[in-house]
């Protein structure tokens, strides 16, 4: 594996670590949205909407399991994105961590 195919899936895990920390901390809204939706298509494009995310992320939201929505777990989220975050805006190279 290269390093920027390194780099590249640590970005991408951000994109849906920030993805999936938006649909917790709304998790009420995001649980309306789906219960409605006939399908997961349709539950797909809700959380799309709702959230102003795309396609992958809202995946990843529609796969989480209800353990996801405790208090700590919703923190370790947080901390992963700030950590990652500040790593990848340290490091755009820097595949080592």
């Amino acid at each position: 594996m290269t390093d920027e195919s390194v780099a590249q899936g640590r970005v991408l895990r951000l994109t849906l670590l920030r993805g999936i920390y938006s649909a917790l901390v709304r998790h009420d809204e995001v649980l309306a949205a789906v219960s409605v939706s006939a399908d997961r298509a349709e539950a797909n494009a809700a959380v799309r909407l709702l959230l102003g995310l795309d396609r992958t992320q809202a995946d990843a939201v529609l796969t989480l399991g209800w353990d996801r929505l405790t208090a700590e777990s919703i923190q370790q989220i947080a901390e992963e994105i700030a950590n990652e975050s500040v790593f990848l805006d340290a490091n755009p190279g820097d595949t080592s961590r």
